[in-house]
C-alpha cells in the first residue's frame, strides 16, 4: 500500500472549518502520519455517504481504479466505527451499525454512485 502521503487519520466533515463557504482549516491532527491519501478520502465518504448534496462534488472525482482500495479502507473504517462504541460500553450501538451498513452498501454495492 502507498505510504507517501500525509494522512490526517481521522478525517471527516466534522474536522473541516468553513467560513463563508470556504474551507479555512482542518482540525484534530493527533492521528496524522504517512500513508495513502485514499484513507482520508474513504473516511470522508463514510461521513458523507448519506448526504448526497455534500458528497456528490467529492464522489464524482473517484476513479474506478481507486475503488478496490476504497473498499478495503471502508472495511477497516467500519470495524473501527463499530469498535469504538463497544469499547465505550455503549449498550445501544444500533445507530453505529446502521450507518456502517449503509456505508458498506454505498461503497460495495453502489460503487460510490448515487
Amino acid at each position: 500500500m502507498p505510504r507517501s502521503d500525509i494522512v490526517h487519520g481521522d478525517f471527516s466533515y466534522h474536522q473541516v472549518m468553513v467560513d463563508n463557504g470556504k474551507i479555512t482549516g482542518i482540525i484534530d491532527w493527533q492521528e496524522v502520519g504517512c500513508g495513502d491519501w485514499l484513507v482520508d478520502l474513504t473516511r470522508l465518504i463514510y461521513s458523507l455517504h448519506d448526504r448526497p448534496q455534500l458528497a456528490n462534488p467529492l464522489i464524482k472525482h473517484i476513479k474506478q481504479e481507486d475503488l478496490p482500495r476504497i473498499k478495503l479502507y471502508t472495511t477497516f473504517t467500519v470495524m473501527e466505527m463499530l469498535w469504538w462504541p463497544i469499547e465505550q460500553n455503549q449498550t445501544n450501538i444500533e445507530k453505529s451499525f446502521n450507518k456502517a451498513k449503509s456505508a458498506v452498501n454505498f461503497v460495495f454495492e453502489k460503487n460510490c454512485i448515487y
